[in-house]
């Protein structure tokens, strides 16, 4: 077996100093860009691969960011741990990924692990919920964002749910619908896991709708919702408004009705949230919300890289600007020595409530469609 190519051979081999090499491996100024091109040629051609764990040991980095999300059924959550997987790639580092079918226990074991290989920090969409466990993440003393569902004191990247519902509502009866039907499945869970996400555009729904008294409001809860839903629809023949908190649902729900011949939107128009990449691809288009799944990925490793941005700036580096995750909830800066921004995070307030939500909040836009 041949002798593994190590920066200092690479150096040798090209007649040049170990620093030269370690400024032309990591883009580093200093150097000729000649030089530079010529150490790199030869290291692709002898097959130099950088020993991360040596330059983790000199850094005080794993180059590690954990990602734990709920699973990858979800377009939601494929599209967006693409997107955190690419992003991290570009800030050279590489992205652990860990699956809990909602379950908190498997979370916080998750958790655990990616503690355990040294994580630099976590991104984490939690159905663990409760002061003990947050208690519990902040002893970790390991960066955290949050995304999908918030933590009390976490920095969080996403849309403020509750506004974002609201102009939907609006939207809605903008259009001549005179019944709002919610569809809020998520209720039943409250009791067993976190659903701030899904709360928080119920909330919104709730708070929009009670500003416009004449429409007439439902909201179905049942997890079978779809002959709730046909109840609601034949009770009456006003029409009739269908929003959804997520696109899938809205699809099931839009499958449905054409099934039955239901006319689309003419007597029943359907509005999902989140317009996930898939909705491009069909024959007819979806009316949503839009959240930007791929500035809320990129906005998710900036924060846990850099520390979150200050208010009034949007997501990107933080105030400190260096590279490194941002240090634990509540911590000052950076992590494992390096800068960043604050700690910042938590739950964005009630539409009504006062005040504007906290950073980093990413605009939202309603997405026209055939459907509503």
């Amino acid at each position: 077996m041949p002798d593994k190519i190590t920066s200092t051979r690479l150096a040798a081999i090209c007649g040049v100093s170990q620093g030269t090499v370690d400024r032309a491996l990591n883009g580093r100024p200093g150097i000729k860009e000649e030089t530079r091109r010529r150490i790199l040629q030869k290291a692709e051609e002898l097959g130099y691969v950088k020993d991360m764990r040596a330059s983790g040991l000199v850094r005080g980095a794993s180059w590690l960011i954990g990602l734990v999300l709920f699973d990858l059924r979800n377009e939601y959550f494929a599209q967006l741990a693409s997107v955190v997987e690419a992003r991290a790639r570009a800030l050279g580092y590489t992205v652990v990924l860990l699956l809990t079918d909602r379950d908190p226990a498997r979370e916080r074991d998750s958790v655990r692990r990616l503690c355990g290989l040294g994580a630099d920090g976590i991104l984490l969409c939690p159905a663990g919920r409760g002061e003990a466990y947050e208690q519990w993440l902040r002893g970790l003393r390991v960066p955290l964002v949050t995304v999908g569902n918030r933590l009390s004191g976490f920095p969080h990247a996403g849309v403020w749910e509750e506004a974002a519902m609201g102009d939907a509502v609006r939207y809605a009866a903008g259009r001549d619908y005179r019944r709002l039907v919610y569809v809020y499945t998520a209720k039943e869970q409250e009791s067993r896991v976190n659903i701030d996400a899904q709360r928080r555009r119920y909330e919104g729904f709730r708070a929009a709708a009670a500003a416009l008294p004449r429409l007439e409001t439902h909201v179905v809860a049942q997890p079978d919702y779809i002959p709730a839903v046909r109840a609601l629809i034949g009770a009456s023949t006003a029409r009739t408004a269908l929003l959804f908190p997520s696109d899938y649902q809205a699809l099931h729900m839009l499958l449905a009705l054409r099934e039955e011949g239901v006319p689309v939107p003419a007597r029943v128009g359907v509005m999902g949230f989140d317009d996930i990449d898939m909705l491009r691809y069909l024959s007819e288009r979806l009316t949503t919300v839009g959240c930007s799944i791929d500035r809320i990925g990129a906005a998710a490793v900036d924060a846990v890289v850099h520390g979150p941005p200050p208010p009034g700036r949007g997501p990107g580096r933080g105030a400190g600007g260096g590279r490194g995750p941002a240090g634990p909830a509540g911590g000052g800066g950076g992590a494992r020595g390096a800068p960043g921004g604050g700690g910042g995070g938590g739950a964005a307030p009630p539409p009504g409530g006062g005040g504007a939500p906290p950073p980093p909040v990413l605009p939202h836009k309603i997405i026209p469609g055939a459907t509503l």
